[in-house]
């Protein structure tokens, strides 16, 4: 489980059962993550297709794209492509050049200015700092 540091706004909740611990101190559901709708309901409803979002399956493909050997990844026990750590992500983008794995590209619509402005100027400034808030 993903827990945020006290000014965060928000948790990400992969495990079910975790999820449900922390329900009862839930303010609002801010992605739902993937989920599929039938074709069918868009055409019945005369609205346009809505655009996929970034997938796993995609990025492997960009990735295997950009010179990975992904069969060898995916036959690696040391690797899990489906939820890679951070580090790992950062390393195959960097060597790659490829696009970040999905699990690390925020929903950065859903970010206020103010968390982005903030978040430029940490970058800008070089600081760097560990989930527990250490430089």
């Amino acid at each position: 489980m993903t827990r945020p540091s006290p000014e965060a706004d928000g948790a990400r909740e992969a495990n079910p059962a975790e999820a449900l611990e922390v329900r009862n101190g839930v303010d609002a559901i801010l992605d739902l993550g993937e989920y599929l709708v039938n074709y069918g309901e868009f055409v019945e409803n005369n609205h346009p297709l809505a655009p996929a979002s970034y997938t796993v399956e995609w990025w492997a493909q960009d990735l295997e794209h950009a010179g990975a050997d992904v069969q060898a990844l995916r036959d690696s026990p040391r690797v899990d492509l489906d939820d890679p750590s951070a580090e790992e992500a950062l390393e195959w983008a960097t060597e790659y050049d490829a696009p970040l794995h999905p699990k690390y590209t925020y929903c950065w619509h859903d970010v206020p200015v103010e968390r982005f402005e903030a978040l430029a100027e940490a970058v800008a400034a070089g600081d760097v700092e560990d989930d527990r808030g250490a430089e």
